[in-house]
């Protein structure tokens, strides 16, 4: 009976086959509230899952990551954090087979900074890294890259034009930051999505209030040394507010991505996709969705060149 009178939440994974065919369930948690923002396929058929918990760890929430072979089975489990709240939104799989994974802390006392940490494929914990000034900073997204290293998409408060900006942060494979730079106008902007593409560069993905008016969609183009190759608005010729969600992937040659929108000046979001050329020139948008809200928060390639995108109903 004392069970039933806790606020219970639990890490909740489900697998299905291709076919839609239901393999496994997994549920896993404790008295506390357990969260999954992120999985990893891997290349042992299994997969890693990101998260946070507070039923476990060293206090309040804690970065909370999972490993599970194939078949739905736990392989090691381990969390990450200090006495304050750490959250882990993003996850990776670096060059080396470690994980790199992304998110949140407000331990150090500042308004909240990125946190990044790093563990081996047993589960060791390497490094970890907070990344951020008196403002509130925060990721949402990792991605690896080719030098074995990584690079996080975050949100700034603490640097930059004014309000929010987009942050990206490059580190090495031992968590040392070799560059950072704030992307966006002097109104609130911010950074969602990332890539390391196939032609060595990092493209993110993110929103942007100009002085102009309106809400865009921002992506920019970065080398390996933070010199930026493009950062170009795109807005719709049918006046709509983009607000980017989550997820940038390249696929035929081009750079796809995915968010939500505002089509008709009122509370009620739809979906999108938009493509770009690797040079980020505008292909097409399509949008996606019907009466109430319908938010894209998630999208992989799929084998045959196509997208799958995860959009939850209202």
């Amino acid at each position: 009976m004392k069970r039933a009178l806790l606020s219970i939440g639990f890490l909740f994974t489900l697998c299905v086959s291709s076919l839609h065919a239901q393999l496994f369930c997994s549920i896993f948690g404790g008295v506390g509230s357990d969260n999954a923002y992120d999985v990893l396929a891997i290349a042992d058929s299994g997969f890693v899952v990101a998260g946070s918990t507070n039923t476990y760890g060293a206090g309040g929430n804690d970065f909370y990551v999972l490993k599970y072979n194939k078949s739905g089975s736990i392989q090691w489990t381990k969390t990450i954090g200090d006495f304050g709240n750490e959250v882990a939104y993003g996850i990776s799989v670096a060059t080396n087979g470690d994980y790199i994974i992304a998110g949140e802390t407000n331990s150090l006392g500042n308004g909240g900074d990125v946190y990044v940490a790093r563990l081996t494929s047993a589960g060791n914990l390497l490094w970890t890294r907070s990344v951020g000034g008196n403002g509130s900073d925060y990721s949402r997204e990792i991605t690896s890259t080719t030098d074995n290293g990584c690079a996080v998409i975050a949100t700034t408060g603490s640097y930059g034009h004014g309000g929010d900006d987009a942050y990206v942060i490059k580190l090495d494979s031992n968590g040392v930051v070799q560059w950072n730079i704030a992307i966006g106008d002097v109104n609130t902007d911010g950074g969602q999505g990332i890539l390391a593409s196939s032609d060595g560069n990092i493209v993110v993905a993110g929103r942007c209030f100009p002085a102009t008016g309106g809400a865009q969609l921002l992506v920019t183009k970065l080398d390996y040394s933070g010199t930026i190759l493009f950062s170009n608005y795109y807005s719709s010729h049918d006046a709509f507010d983009f607000f980017v969600a989550s997820d940038i992937v390249e696929t035929n040659g081009d750079y796809v991505i995915s968010g939500y929108c505002d089509t008709s000046g009122g509370s009620n979001k739809n979906s999108f996709l938009t493509s770009i050329t690797t040079a980020g020139v505008h292909n097409w948008t399509r949008i996606i969705g019907i009466a109430g809200n319908d938010n894209g928060y998630g999208m992989e390639k799929t084998s045959d060149g196509g997208r799958t995108y995860d959009e939850p109903e209202a």
